[in-house]
């Protein structure tokens, strides 16, 4: 049985338990930072983090203060830890959303500073090879959104996705990213369906054999319709889902696979999103061995932000 269950997660649901965990955390960081005898501390043992100076952590490096701290963040709410899956509530402000909706948003003063944050949360800034666009949807419009993982179509070096929300979905009209394999049981069925898919360098459902397409479908339908697996993040006007499609050894993630849920019919306005395809700089990576210690890094980093 996972932490969270078998039933899907959502944002909503669990932020007291992740506002319980960002609790502890954040005492800790107050405490290493403002009291000499913080070590002393009897604190639970949940810190993951690789930036935080206090004994309970699970490293004894030297620490920095934690990354949302720094940015002025709310504590993430932490959907999944396979793939890492967080949500950040109020990411970007409403008046940030509302530049980056103008025709000229790339231009705009917000555009810099959201893609520098989202640069800073995950530990690589924004590069000329990273792909960036502003997507819109409408129930006119939309098309199916298979499932797939932010490395295809050539993007190998992908490692992260930070979907930016410019608009609000009210519950029950769709629109949801949904993760359906998230924190998966190694013998779930969709779940050798991904990895059999990921094996093969198939990155896409679509291009997989009617089998593996078929039960990822049904994975895919469970999670969004049914509500029984997997883990979703519901759009909301300047909230930030954040997931890493690589695990700690630079691999792809097979439980990363993730779509966009279709609107409902109902819903006569437009979803805008910006999806942020965090890159490592390719002229950064002397050989596979660099590259995957690379990627165990900033897996790493993200780990220390729950």
């Amino acid at each position: 049985m996972n932490f969270f269950g078998k039933r899907m997660v959502t944002c909503e649901e669990t932020q007291k338990a992740s506002q319980e965990c960002a609790i502890c955390l954040l005492l800790g960081l107050i405490q290493a930072s403002n009291n000499s005898e913080a070590n002393q501390v009897n604190l639970p043992k949940i810190c993951m983090s690789t930036r935080c100076s206090s004994n309970y952590c699970s490293s004894s490096q030297p620490r920095l203060p934690s990354l949302s701290l720094e940015l002025n963040l709310q504590p993430p709410t932490v959907l999944s830890q396979n793939p890492l899956a967080l949500c950040f509530d109020n990411f970007a402000s409403a008046s940030e959303c509302a530049e980056l909706l103008k025709p000229s948003w790339r231009s705009s003063s917000a555009f810099a500073q959201v893609t520098s944050r989202v640069g800073s949360l995950v530990g690589v800034p924004p590069h000329r090879n990273e792909l960036l666009r502003r997507t819109t949807s409408s129930v006119s419009s939309q098309s199916p959104l298979e499932l797939h993982t932010d490395t295809n179509n050539g993007r190998l070096a992908c490692f992260a996705t930070a979907i930016l929300y410019l608009t609000t979905v009210p519950p029950g009209f769709g629109g949801h990213t949904s993760l359906p394999l998230a924190d998966a049981d190694d013998d779930d069925v969709a779940l050798l369906a991904a990895r059999n898919l990921v094996s093969q360098n198939i990155h896409h459902a679509s291009m997989s054999s009617p089998h593996d397409a078929n039960v990822l479908e049904a994975a895919a339908s469970a999670c969004s319709e049914d509500e029984i697996r997997g883990v979703s993040c519901r759009p909301v006007e300047g909230r930030l889902f954040l997931f890493y499609g690589r695990d700690a050894s630079g691999a792809v993630d097979p439980r990363s696979f993730h779509r966009g849920d279709p609107l409902d019919t109902h819903f006569n306005k437009a979803k805008v999103i910006i999806p942020f395809l965090k890159e490592l700089p390719m002229d950064d990576i002397v050989d596979e061995e660099d590259y995957k210690n690379k990627i165990s890094a900033l897996f790493k980093e993200g780990m220390s932000l729950i």
